[in-house]
């Protein structure tokens, strides 16, 4: 069965006109008949019905209608998809990405790849930028896009996954969530919370002031100690600060954790009702073409679930 047949078909069903039909897609009367004789034939049913009136569909016909609709639906999105992502994979030049250094330290690899693989004629640049910084930079400067992570209550209105986060002097910036994840506790098998019930932990753990380890503010992922605080974005100190003493515990995104920290060692106490959110940006006014940074973002999206 030839796409050009199903055209022919469906045409028809509009006109009730074979003639009209091979009018409208520049083709003879004689060959838009052949067509249909074909498809017919293929089909082994009779889908229309030839009178000196025009042409009506049968009952087979005005099922395979159907069909014909969702078959050249289906066809001009792929035609318009297969040109946005030609057009979009052609893009050269240098992206500039403030990304913070916690998703640098999970997700480096994965983006990097994806990027690569998509955008071959694309260099990236990274910025590192923290969750107190990161508006400044994208704000002062539309050739710099950002991803960042933060927790779903810093941003405006929770019911709005776009919403920008909370700031004194808004950025003109486009926000898009790319992952939503749980902000879990984990600490070592062998600390004194291990054996603690999620009654005791809420109590004992998510009551205390907690200290970011996130680049800059103390919004999304949190560490405490009950000997002193601790202020790092560097996975690998936490790791051995929760190996090394029982009193240490993290709270963190589900999906750093079980990609970064969790393994036989490192357990998850509990999950909270809170949300981390990793969320693309980029300036209103950003230099870069607005189908390539739906693209962007798609890719973003892929490279970090």
């Amino acid at each position: 069965m030839k796409l050009e047949w199903i055209r022919c078909f469906y045409e028809i069903a509009q006109t009730g006109s074979i003639s009209k039909a091979a009018q409208n897609l520049f083709i003879t009367q004689p060959a838009a008949t052949k067509m249909m004789h074909a498809l017919e034939t293929e089909l082994n049913e009779t889908l229309l019905h030839r009178t000196s009136s025009g042409v009506h569909l049968t009952e087979q016909g005005i099922i395979f209608l159907k069909f014909c609709q969702q078959v050249l639906t289906s066809y001009e999105q792929y035609l318009s998809e297969k040109d946005f992502y030609n057009e979009t994979s052609a893009y050269s030049g240098v992206l500039e990405l403030a990304v913070s250094s916690l998703l640098l330290q999970t997700y480096y690899d994965e983006i990097t790849g994806r990027l690569a693989h998509c955008f071959p004629k694309l260099k990236i640049r990274f910025t590192e930028a923290g969750v107190d910084n990161y508006e400044k930079i994208i704000m002062n400067n539309t050739s710099i896009c950002g991803l960042i992570m933060a927790s779903a209550d810093m941003y405006n209105n929770a019911a709005s996954p776009n919403a920008p986060l909370q700031s004194d002097n808004p950025a003109p910036l486009v926000y898009q969530t790319l992952l939503t994840s749980p902000i879990v506790l984990c600490a070592s098998k062998h600390s004194k919370y291990a054996s603690l019930t999620d009654a005791q932990l809420e109590e004992k753990l998510l009551s205390e002031d907690m200290v970011a380890i996130s680049g800059g503010g103390k919004q999304n992922l949190y560490t405490y100690y009950d000997a002193h605080d601790l202020y790092t974005t560097n996975l690998d100190i936490v790791r051995k600060r929760l190996l090394y003493n029982e009193d240490a515990y993290v709270m963190m995104s589900e999906s750093i954790a079980y990609k970064k920290l969790i393994d036989k060692d490192i357990i998850l106490l509990k999950k909270t009702n809170r949300e981390a959110r990793i969320s693309f940006l980029y300036h209103q006014n950003s230099i870069y073409p607005a189908n390539f940074l739906t693209r962007l973002a798609q890719e973003l999206q892929i490279a970090i679930s």
